[in-house]
């Protein structure tokens, strides 16, 4: 039997293959941190001296925009909650001079990147 993949990682690569269709060096330059994954106790305090931390948005593009130095993006479902070291993490990026930002659904995720590039919105491909 298959693995499922989970509705967050459905949405962010729905918003990434919008961006690669509409706007492929947007996407080019988008960073997925891979901070969800399940692991043994040793091998995650290896990741952790690795540089793994709580809270990482899912979504990074390191391009300066506006005032900014780039954006931070953490994408939920509908139903997502945000936790408080997510929270944390995106003021602590804003204070820093990033936007960042949490994006419910694709769509959302789209229209946040759309605008920091100032680029035209469009529709989540299905």
């Amino acid at each position: 039997m298959g693995q499922k993949l989970k509705d967050e990682e459905i949405l962010q690569i729905k918003a990434l293959d919008c961006l690669r269709h509409y706007y492929p060096d947007i996407a080019r330059s988008a960073i997925h941190i891979a901070n969800e994954r399940k692991t043994t106790p040793f091998y995650g305090s290896i990741l952790k001296k690795m540089g793994v931390k709580k809270g990482v948005p899912d979504l990074l593009w390191p391009k300066p925009r506006k005032s900014y130095h780039g954006l931070w993006v953490e994408a939920k479902t509908f139903k997502g909650k945000l936790s408080e070291s997510q929270a944390d993490f995106l003021t602590e990026a804003a204070n820093d001079g990033y936007q960042a930002v949490v994006a419910f659904g694709a769509q959302e995720v789209v229209d946040v990147v759309c605008d920091y590039f100032e680029v035209k919105r469009v529709m989540v491909l299905e």
